[in-house]
């Protein structure tokens, strides 16, 4: 993964900047490709950036790199330079995968 070029800012306080997993196609034992349903929203993604601490001082609990999953609906969906990703608030991500 490259660098990512955004940097949160101090108003920004628990905010993760998260890369949605892209769709992966399904195909049948007889080669056919299964068409998926493209009304679910994403619930994986990859950690692009991540606020450095919240107003209490506390730092996040994810990390640049971390693959996280989220609920359905979680964040807003921006992009910048051709990558699309979802801005959240921590608390969103209901858990990461272990290193």
């Amino acid at each position: 993964m490259s660098e990512f070029k955004l940097q949160p800012i101090a108003g920004s306080k628990n905010r993760v900047y998260v890369q949605t997993a892209k769709k992966q196609e399904k195909v049948s034992a007889g080669g056919i490709i299964m068409i998926q349903d493209e009304e679910k929203k994403p619930t994986e993604g990859i950690v692009l950036a991540v606020s450095e601490s919240d107003e209490n001082g506390k730092l996040p609990n994810v990390a640049v790199g971390d693959t996280v999953f989220f609920s359905e609906f979680a964040g807003t969906e921006t992009e910048f330079e051709n990558t699309k990703f979802l801005v959240m608030k921590e608390y969103d991500i209901h858990a990461k995968l272990k290193k």
